[in-house]
Parts: structure tokens; C-alpha cells; sequence
């Protein structure tokens, strides 16, 4: 059976309702919709407001009371003993303003100590005598200087009192004696005569020789240098790694007999290892090598 007018006419009804309140409910789901996306400009414009009072409450205790940073000054400058410099401009800025914003003036409190004798006899000059008096000579006494012990000069006599010793001892061969500019040079040749070969270790008749020219050696007043020398062969042992130690050791050796067997003042004495590199002749021949082999008492013509 058809339906109706009543009924078509309460249907079209019922659908516009209904059409109705959907439109209803679209538009405040979007209000909803565009209220929560909006909801952030609140909070934005709160922490806008907190960081301007903020700002605006930093400025407000960032102002200083220019009296009482004044005051404040003074008192560090006192305890840290100055004389309130923080107020007073350099020398080269006389027209620079203080760290308070005024003009610097000066500590009148504070200048009327601080002015010394020199300040005030610049200030205040004594006056000038009318006639310029004479100058009374005055003697200041010297020391006399200390007499120098002037060495010995070397001669051929003492020369050839050496060369006797050594001609006595039958050691022509082992020990040879001459005059230099620098001094008098006894050289023991360090062969298998005087030292065990790669050895420091003088031998008995080595011994005599030094003690009977330890004789001349304490009877001047010169500076003796002993010198250790080597040849050009390269020696690598437990003791002496190389020539510089073995020349050294040599040289210590004289040099200790000398002082502490002779009891020559040490004072007068060094010792030195040249190793291969001060040669008296080219190393090209055995001989030659002996004859750099050596240890050499200098006897200095002056002092150094």
C-alpha cells in the first residue's frame, strides 16, 4: 500500500532534522578542531609576558646605586693597599671619566700622605748659596791588590831536567818531552811500554817515571793539564764503549796518581779525554798510531 502525503511529508521532515544536526555537529567538531590548534598561541604569549617581566626585573636591580659602588670601591681599594686608584684616570687619559660616570678628582685625603721627601724638596727647592762653595778633596782608601802568583816561565833548563829523569829511567822510547807555545809537554805513549793494551792501568816503571817528575810538578806554580789521546781504531768494550771513554780513563788516572799518591794541590790540575780527534801525526801508519796513543802533562805557561 503507497504511503501517505502525512507520512512522505513526516519523512522529508525527519531527514531535514537529521541533516540538520549533522551539519551541528560538523561545525563545532570544527570549532573544536580549530580551538585546540590555536591553543598554543596562550602559552606562547604567557612566556612572552614572564620574560618581559623578567628582562624588566633584571634591569631594575642591574642599576647600581652609584653611591654605594663608590663607597664599595674605596673600601677594596683600602684593604688591597692602594690609595683608591680606581677613581683616579692614568697619566695619559687625564680627561677620562671614572668607572661611577663622574669626573675623576683627586683624593685630597690621601695626597697629603702620600707626598715623600723627594716630592717635597722638588716642590719646594732649597735655595741657592750666593757664592758656590769649594769641593773639600777627600781620599777613600783601596785595598792593595792581591799579589798574583805568576807561573813559572818554561825554559830549555827545565826542559832538559826532564829529559834526564826520562833518560835515567831508560824511557827515551815511551816518553817524549818538548816545549810548545802553550807549554811544556811531557807525552806518555799509551802503547803496550805504559798501559796494558785497551787498558787505564799504568804499569810499574810508568808509576816511577810520574813520581820522580812529580818532583818538578810541586816546585812551580803552573796549571797542568792532562790530556788523553787515541788513534783512529775504534774499541767497543764493557768499560770503554769508545776511544772518548778510554782516553778520559787515562787521563783520570794520571791525574789522581799525581794528587792523591804525590799530593800535588789538585787545584793546579784538570784532566780531559780528546779520544781519536786531537792526533799528533796521521794515523796512516802503525807508528804513527802509536805515537797518537798517548797521554800528555802540559804544563801551562800561563793560566787559563
Amino acid at each position: 500500500m503507497p504511503p501517505s502525503h502525512g507520512g512522505r511529508a513526516a519523512a522529508a521532515g525527519k531527514t531535514v532534522v537529521h541533516v540538520h544536526e549533522s551539519r551541528l555537529k560538523k561545525k563545532k567538531h570544527g570549532h573544536a578542531e580549530e580551538g585546540s590548534s590555536e591553543r598554543w598561541l596562550l602559552t606562547y604569549a604567557d612566556m612572552i609576558t614572564l620574560l618581559l617581566a623578567l628582562f624588566i626585573i633584571l634591569f631594575a636591580i642591574s642599576t647600581p646605586n652609584k653611591v654605594k659602588y663608590a663607597q664599595l670601591a674605596r673600601a677594596m681599594s683600602g684593604g688591597f693597599g692602594g690609595t683608591n686608584a680606581i677613581n683616579v684616570p692614568s697619566s695619559g687619559s687625564a680627561g677620562a671619566s671614572n668607572i661611577t660616570g663622574q669626573a675623576a678628582t683627586p683624593n685630597t685625603a690621601n695626597l697629603k700622605y702620600s707626598t715623600s721627601t723627594e716630592n717635597t724638596k722638588a716642590l719646594n727647592p732649597p735655595s741657592q748659596p750666593s757664592q758656590p762653595s769649594s769641593p773639600v778633596p777627600t781620599t777613600v782608601p783601596t785595598a792593595a791588590p792581591a799579589p798574583a802568583t805568576t807561573p813559572a816561565p818554561l825554559t830549555k833548563a827545565l826542559e832538559a831536567k826532564i829529559k834526564a829523569v826520562v833518560k835515567a829511567t831508560q824511557m827515551q822510547q815511551k816518553v817524549h818531552v818538548h816545549l810548545e807555545g802553550r807549554g811544556l809537554v811531557i807525552s806518555l805513549l799509551s802503547d803496550s811500554a805504559n798501559y796494558n793494551s785497551g787498558s787505564a792501568e799504568l804499569r810499574p816503571e810508568t808509576l816511577q817515571l810520574l813520581h820522580r817528575i812529580s818532583a818538578f810538578l810541586g816546585n812551580i806554580t803552573n796549571d797542568i793539564r792532562i790530556e788523553g789521546n787515541t788513534d783512529n781504531v775504534p774499541i767497543e768494550t764493557a768499560e770503554y764503549p769508545s776511544n772518548w771513554e778510554l782516553s778520559s780513563a787515562r787521563a783520570v788516572v794520571v791525574t789522581r796518581f799525581l794528587v792523591e799518591h804525590e799530593h800535588l794541590d789538585g787545584r793546579r790540575f784538570s784532566a780531559v779525554g780528546h779520544g781519536q780527534f786531537k792526533p799528533a801525526v796521521g794515523n796512516d801508519t802503525p807508528i804513527h798510531r802509536q805515537l797518537n796513543r798517548r797521554v800528555d802533562i802540559v804544563i801551562m805557561n800561563t793560566r787559563p
